[in-house]
């Protein structure tokens, strides 16, 4: 391969107190709780358990069905589906390196993946089953009586034995062989020179990292500011239809990516700059 052995590559190395840019890298491994070891045993029965349909009220959702594996570990349209075709409000963040995530769920409400596997079994929306009925399924099931019993020494099957197995599971969901990851570790040919580029913008003028920085590319903090920037956004809306404010709102609304090869201005960073300035 080209360029292997010659070692690690440092993306960038700047100032972290800077807002950008930062250094990019491999992934570490994936740190594992104490309360909850890996064995090959407890990842083959978690993964069993994430493409289960029968965890769900009606036996037609599992947790693949919204992480789909063919899909990046997450869904195809603009938000998830769950039983009965109900449409949830987002689409589902992607499984894959969730591992290195603080916390999970977008809003980030749960701390660990063993708290998020708990969730969509009891969401109406998702799998729209209790706990206490899908314990039931799963201990009606034979195999997985007898998986349980090996993997957590007895056959009565709780709710964090089965949330347990499937972040055991989740935690091996890791990407580290992209054209990206393959790249940092010296292979000068794994990116294109288009892609190059691009990742010359992500680290530099583009401030990219500063939010999107270190071995997984994000920094696991929730922005406050960006919320407020959408409670303004709304607001502007909402301004937008007043008679008096409509002919200020066209020369300030940003314009679709198919005008940018037009002579007009885009806001990036705050900043006004024609998009051939990236």
């Amino acid at each position: 391969m080209p360029g292997q052995g010659k070692g690690v590559r440092a993306i960038t190395t700047v100032n972290v107190q800077s807002p950008g840019p930062q250094r990019l890298g491999n992934l570490p491994p994936v740190t594992v709780p104490a309360e909850n070891p890996q064995s090959s045993l407890k990842i083959l029965l978690g993964k069993q358990l994430y493409f289960d349909t029968r965890l769900s009220k009606d036996n037609t959702i599992s947790c693949a069905t919204c992480h789909d594996p063919a899909k990046g570990w997450s869904d195809a349209g603009p938000t998830s589906t769950g039983i009965n075709g109900q449409k949830g409000g987002r689409r589902s963040p992607p499984v894959s390196n969730s591992a290195y995530a603080p916390l999970q769920f977008w809003d980030g409400r749960a701390q660990s993946l063993e708290e998020q596997a708990k969730g969509p079994v009891q969401n109406p929306i998702e799998m729209g089953n209790t706990h206490e009925a899908m314990l039931r399924s799963v201990q009606d099931i034979p195999g997985y009586v007898a998986e349980f019993e090996q993997v957590f020494g007895t056959s009565k099957v709780t709710v964090d034995m089965v949330a347990q197995a499937i972040a055991a599971f989740e935690r091996t969901v890791v990407t580290t062989d992209s054209p990206f990851d393959r790249y940092v570790r010296g292979d000068e040919d794994a990116l294109t020179r288009e892609e190059k580029k691009g990742l010359e913008i992500f680290n530099g003028k583009g401030h990219c990292t500063a939010c999107h920085r270190g071995d997984i590319s994000a920094t696991g903090v929730f922005i406050t500011w960006v919320f407020r920037l959408l409670t303004l956004q709304i607001l502007m809306q909402a301004a937008m239809r007043l008679p008096k404010i409509q002919p200020i709102w066209a020369r300030l609304r940003p314009q679709p990516f198919g005008m940018w090869h037009k002579e007009r201005p885009i806001c990036i960073m705050g900043r006004k700059k024609h998009w051939k300035m990236l």
